[in-house]
């Protein structure tokens, strides 16, 4: 080994390392104010919050919950289905919550005798998910309300747990029941809140349907409807003014009616029920 070699290469290497020294030195403060000046992780997710609660309201239109109309007459009616948000991403911020829909469907169904449920969408098919909701096999998906008349009714029994339904199998449920649209449903949602109609006043009506689409909003845009009135036997938007004429029984009531609406997660089964 050349032992002279090597320690003449470490010495110019201290030589050329100690003429740095003083250099690096003199970088000490401005690199230490640069450290300071950087932003901080704290500081930048706080600028990115800030800027979300500013997103909420500053960069778009902000929704009216209320009609103008009725808050200049003292009414603060919320109105969760208005047609006037025309934005996309209001539309998509527009999600129905328990207590608004909780109250809307007891407003419209809780003094008239029916059967309002609603149970998962499964790969079984709608048929059989419905049968399901009539069934009480199910849960509410999202522990919402249900209105069951006839929950501790001792005529439920083990072989008949649908009451007052008659059972059904799947192809019996679709055989009675016509598609309907959206509308036509929310309709016929007015027409169980007074009892198979005509329904009340053009105001009345107004307010009963706004709630109805409130209702039917929980379960999205994309929606499917089924109906066993008759008047849906021949087009899915039936004229529905003089009440309801005509179903097909799903129960051995003097009448029954109702729709089941089908989303691609929920269905709902809402029924009204003439026991007299």
């Amino acid at each position: 080994m050349d032992t002279a070699k090597l320690n003449a290469i470490v010495t110019e290497y201290n030589r050329r390392v100690d003429v740095l020294v003083p250099q690096l030195d003199a970088l000490i403060g401005p690199l230490d104010e640069a450290h300071r000046s950087a932003p901080m992780f704290e500081a930048q997710e706080a600028r990115a919050e800030g800027v979300g609660m500013r997103a909420l309201n500053e960069f778009k239109t902000e929704h009216r919950w209320t009609n103008p109309e009725d808050t200049k007459n003292g009414v603060y009616r919320i109105d969760l289905a208005s047609s006037a948000v025309t934005d996309p991403y209001e539309k998509r911020m527009r999600i129905m919550t328990q207590v608004p829909w909780e109250n809307t469907v007891q407003r419209l169904l809780e003094d008239v005798y029916t059967f309002a449920a609603t149970g998962p969408r499964t790969r079984a098919g709608w048929q059989r998910d419905a049968l399901a909701v009539m069934n009480r096999e199910v849960d509410d998906p999202r522990g919402w309300i249900i209105l069951d008349w006839d929950k501790g009714n001792e005529q439920r029994t083990e072989s008949r747990p649908c009451y007052p339904f008659v059972p059904l199998s799947e192809e019996g449920l679709g055989s009675r029941l016509y598609p309907v649209t959206a509308e036509t449903t929310a309709r016929l949602l007015v027409e169980m809140t007074y009892e198979w109609g005509p329904v009340g006043t053009e105001e009345q009506t107004r307010a009963a349907l706004v709630d109805a689409r409130a209702v039917l909003h929980r379960y999205g845009d994309r929606i499917s409807c089924y109906s066993n009135v008759t008047e849906a036997r021949k087009t899915p938007s039936p004229d529905l003014a003089n009440g309801i004429t005509g179903w097909n029984p799903f129960t051995e009531f003097i009448g029954d009616f109702g729709f089941v609406v089908v989303s691609s997660e929920e269905v709902g089964v809402f029924w009204a029920f003439d026991a007299r």
